[in-house]
């Protein structure tokens, strides 16, 4: 789970100017390790493909 200052009802967050401080979740060991072998089987299966955009410029955005 995390939480990075997004305003959720701003679909369109790269253009998005302040944002509040954050937080991430870390995740136990067993989480994690039953995550990656779902995640290996997913890839293996041939049902995973690269449909990430690239990072928006975040040069000029506010933490409050």
């Amino acid at each position: 789970m995390s939480y990075d200052g997004r305003d959720l009802s701003n679909t369109n967050w790269p253009d998005q100017k302040v944002f509040h401080q954050g937080f991430h979740y870390m995740m136990r060991y067993e989480e994690c390790e039953s995550a990656t072998l779902l995640l290996e089987n997913y890839i293996s299966a041939g049902n995973y493909e690269h449909r990430y955009k690239p990072y928006p410029d975040v040069s000029e955005i506010i933490i409050k």
